[in-house]
């Protein structure tokens, strides 16, 4: 147990040092799970250097068969069951073995064929499925309303009589820019103009989808520029928007506004009743519907939860719908997997058939692989999920029911304080209570506190915003004689966040031959879209990847990484209430015990320990960017909380901070 910095990956690979150096424990005995492939490559990188210190020759290759991945090792326990042994995971589909991100999937093409072929099926064979999917349809693909009071719909009111008297002008221009791209008519849409009105006044729509009950409407898209009607002062893209929060608040029927031809192949496969956006209730952003059932699946999955029951128990909530569909939808598309050549099967998937205690593919796994885990080291041990320590209880038992005479040890090494995965299933609460999840007459608790890369002031800040959320007990790291830095640079500066600005902190930064990290949080932090930051990335982009030394990403991207100067961009406030993400984690007994909200409190956490890592990337200094009015912070966010600490977060001159 240990905080940012204090050479946990190194005791790591120490450990196997004395293991084979001075126990005489064969290497083939011992295995280190890691969770990514670029962590797997650098802890077999450092394993050829160790063992070159002590005088012996190791392998790439041989380090690698020592170090793998939670879901390679799944994915090779169950190719040695009959007729698996071409298995394919469905996350590596379409991209190879071993690709992509097994937590974190986005769809690529291969995937969705799958996809669209188990969900057309299930509309043509499926009654009741077809029916929900109808419904979701009419609920999904409506314009979202605007409120009357609106100042957007007030202010636009105004312009109500001049909008009317232009509007039939406006729908011919815009259909004709339509049909010149080949985008209109589109199918499953009568082309037919209809009247309607608003306020007394008359408004056309562009056509009718029958199917779902709604009218349609074409928007202004960007490639019609600044093209206006005839004697207009203002663009036509600025006319239409008049219209568009007058529907928006007024209109009071299904209507289905497509604003653009980017948006034609969704829309018109919505119309035809195939790929839906959703937005699950707490979520961030809507999505199409198949991604959204991969991520949910995933999510019901990694906490150790089937994802028909769990759906089942959510159906009569806010998004019931949604879980009626992804309890049919999930078994099928299995189903389907399955019966490919060679078979396909989700890493969670693998993880439950070798997690069941008196599973029979558990019972029949080969010697060999049982072996390899005599001696089993585990990295970033809270960041796994219940599904995860549940495979690993069940793996551990299994060699020990086998072999109770050998010794056998299980070294996991982490931080609480760096536990950020919780949106996808993690929990540190098996890292906090080890005990309980694995059972042992020797158990040891080792606390590293020496952090070898931050200064006090920086550490002393990001143990500031986690101190009191729930957590090992004893942790607080102190800085290791080299990095005691009590210079004006050092520690933790607020500033009012300012492009212009960010890019000015880096650049100084730069000319002092510091190493940068530029993170944020979100896609709306995202420092790159300013032209004064992407000039100075294209800059570094030029040199030797070896002279580069600056770099931008998210926070959860930067985990592991380290670098003189960190320059943070945005608050780390808690997600948006999440009701059925609620349920799941009592459904899992995950979270605080009793807690109506679960999921959302420790999310409130997770913000927390968020920017802990973010901070603690940082080995001498770091500039936090925060939006400059106090009272946009969302009051149990990092950057609320660091307010009450003025003497570890500096606020900048010229600031509000």
């Amino acid at each position: 147990m240990a905080g940012a910095g204090s050479g946990k990956s190194s005791s790591l690979a120490l450990r196997i040092m004395l293991l084979t150096q001075y126990l005489g424990v064969p290497l083939s005995d011992i295995s280190v799970v890691t969770f990514t492939r670029a962590s797997r490559a650098d802890f077999a990188e450092r394993l050829v250097r160790l063992f070159k210190l002590w005088g012996q020759a190791l392998s790439m290759a041989d380090a690698y068969a020592r170090v793998t991945t939670f879901h390679a090792m799944a994915l090779a326990w169950a190719r040695t069951m009959p007729g698996f042994a071409q298995l394919r995971a469905f996350e590596s589909l379409g991209e190879g073995e071993g690709a992509g991100d097994a937590f974190q999937l986005k769809v690529n093409p291969a995937q969705r064929d799958q996809l669209n072929a188990c969900f057309q099926r299930l509309v043509e064979t499926d009654n009741e499925f077809a029916s929900i999917i109808q419904a979701l349809q009419l609920r999904a693909s409506r314009m979202a309303p605007l409120p009357e009071a609106h100042p957007e719909v007030q202010r636009r009111l105004a312009a109500l009589v001049p909008a009317a008297e232009r509007d039939a002008v406006l729908c011919d221009l815009i259909e004709a820019h339509w049909r010149e791209a080949g985008h209109w008519p589109l199918p499953g849409v009568s082309a037919m103009r209809s009247e309607h009105r608003i306020h007394g006044q008359l408004f056309l729509c562009h056509g009718y989808n029958e199917a779902q009950e709604a009218w349609v409407m074409l928007g202004a898209d960007p490639s019609i520029g600044d093209a206006s009607r005839p004697g207009a002062r203002l663009p036509l893209r600025a006319e239409w928007a008049v219209k568009r929060t007058l529907f928006q608040a007024f209109f009071g029927k299904p209507l289905i506004w497509i604003d653009s031809f980017a948006e034609v192949n969704v829309d018109s496969e919505v119309l035809h009743g195939a790929g839906i956006d959703y937005k699950l209730s707490g979520e961030n952003s809507a999505q199409p519907l198949l991604d959204a059932f991969v991520a949910m699946a995933g999510f019901i999955e990694n906490l150790g939860l089937e994802v028909p029951t769990a759906a089942a128990s959510l159906e009569n909530g806010e998004d019931g719908l949604f879980f009626q569909a992804l309890r049919r939808y999930w078994p099928a598309l299995e189903k389907q997997l399955l019966g490919l050549t060679p078979p396909v099967l989700s890493y969670n998937r693998m993880f439950a058939i070798f997690s069941a205690p008196q599973g029979s593919a558990l019972s029949r796994l080969p010697e060999a692989k049982l072996h390899a885990i005599r001696h089993l080291l585990v990295d970033e041990f809270q960041d796994i999920s219940p599904q995860i320590a549940r495979w690993l209880q069940a793996g551990l038992a299994e060699r020990l029911r086998r072999d109770a005479a050998t010794s056998a040890t299980l070294m996991c090494v982490g931080d609480d304080w760096q536990s950020i995965y919780g949106w996808r299933g993690s929990s540190p609460e098996f890292f906090m209570r080890f005990e309980q999840a694995f059972p042992s007459p020797d158990i040891r608790r080792l606390m590293l506190k020496e952090n070898f890369r931050s200064n006090r002031q920086v550490i002393e800040a990001a143990e500031f915003l986690v101190k009191g959320i729930e957590a090992i007990p004893g942790k607080n790291a102190v800085a290791a004689g080299a990095q005691l830095d009590n210079g004006s640079a050092s520690g933790v500066h607020i500033h009012a966040r300012n492009d212009d600005t960010i890019a000015r902190v880096a650049q100084e930064a730069l000319d002092t031959g510091a190493t940068v990290l530029l993170l944020y949080r979100q896609a709306s932090d995202d420092p790159r879209k300013a032209p004064a930051v992407q000039a100075l990335l294209q800059a570094q982009a030029k040199l030797a990847a070896q002279a580069r030394r600056l770099r931008c990403m998210t926070i959860h991207a930067s985990k592991g990484l380290e670098a003189q100067v960190v320059l943070l961009i945005g608050d780390c406030t808690a997600r948006p209430a999440a009701p059925a993400r609620n349920k799941l984690y009592t459904l899992a007994g995950l979270g605080r015990k009793g807690a109506a909200a679960p999921y959302d409190h420790a999310q409130a956490e997770e913000a927390l320990r968020l920017a802990y890592v973010g901070i603690t990337r940082a080995a001498r200094a770091v500039h936090w960017f925060l939006d400059p009015t106090a009272a946009a912070r969302a009051p149990g966010g990092a950057a609320a909380r660091a307010t009450r600490a003025r003497e570890l977060f500096q606020p900048e001159k010229a600031t509000d901070a």
